[in-house]
């Protein structure tokens, strides 16, 4: 009999605001585990970079791992995130 373990699933978002003056770019990779039969996401690992149109920039990684029981219920998570950003006047 085959069953699935895991498997990893990707993204990618391109965004604007409502005003359309900052678009936005995510891609995100997901690892998912099955835990007593139900599927659930035990890792996202998310890299987005921003543009304005005042040329204002950032740049954000951020990880998530998130820790279930033996029945599958999330119990927690953790995360790391870090991110780069200049202004317009291209201050940090």
């Amino acid at each position: 009999m085959a069953r699935i373990i895991g498997a990893t699933g990707t993204s990618h978002t391109v965004a604007e605001d409502a005003f359309h003056f900052t678009t936005t770019i995510s891609d995100d990779v997901l690892t998912h585990i099955i835990l007593e039969g139900q599927d659930r996401v035990k890792k996202v690992v998310s890299h987005a970079t921003g543009l304005s149109k005042d040329t204002a920039t950032f740049i954000t990684d951020t990880t998530t791992l998130s820790d279930f029981d033996n029945v599958a219920r999330i119990i927690g998570a953790t995360g790391t995130s870090h991110t780069v950003a200049e202004d317009a006047f291209h201050s940090p």
